[in-house]
């Protein structure tokens, strides 16, 4: 992220909706470029997602540009007490990361034991393909049994399913289904 940072001639954002879940982050590189801005939402690992409320890590100058263009009364005060509220309990945010981290790899395991190819993920959720690579397949037995996944119908994402993560007992639910479709 480095090397782009210094090979773009602007402002390089970098989204960080899913830093939480995984093991590294680019907020040191605020530090060191000057172009840099580093956006993370509330919606995934703090589960405040009706909220619409993110936040963005940059120089001073940077913040001050944006400031100037931003909507300022785009937040109500609920959501800026949602949001100070979350950023106080890390403890919490912590906690709730591990478990679905956890969950995360106990579910991948699980359907890569049913012949599912999954791909790395450090989000909360997965991607997975079926033996057979039909993930409209999956999707529609998965929709009458009223479990919804995403399914993407691009030629290069058709052959699999995006799986988000939940609790223990719903992705359970899942293998479930899973292993009885087939």
């Amino acid at each position: 992220m480095a090397e782009i940072a210094d090979r773009c001639d602007g402002v390089l954002v970098v989204d960080e909706a899913y830093a939480d879940f995984t093991d590294s982050d680019c907020l040191d590189l605020v530090k060191e470029k000057s172009n840099v801005v580093v956006t993370r939402t509330f919606s995934k690992s703090y589960g405040l997602a009706g909220m619409r409320l993110g936040l963005a890590v940059a120089r001073p100058e940077i913040i001050e540009a944006l400031d100037k263009i931003r909507d300022h009364y785009n937040l109500d005060r609920l959501a800026q007490m949602a949001g100070a509220a979350a950023l106080r309990d890390q403890a919490y945010l912590t906690e709730c990361v591990g478990r679905i981290r956890r969950t995360r790899d106990r579910f991948t395991k699980a359907i890569q034991d049913l012949g599912y190819e999954v791909i790395p993920s450090h989000g909360n959720y997965v991607f997975a393909a079926p033996p057979d690579r039909n993930g409209e397949r999956v999707y529609q037995a998965l929709v009458e049994r009223r479990i919804l996944v995403r399914y993407f119908s691009d030629p290069l994402l058709k052959h699999g399913l995006r799986i988000s993560i939940g609790t223990d007992s719903e992705m359970d639910e899942v293998l479930t289904a899973l292993k009885e479709i087939g």
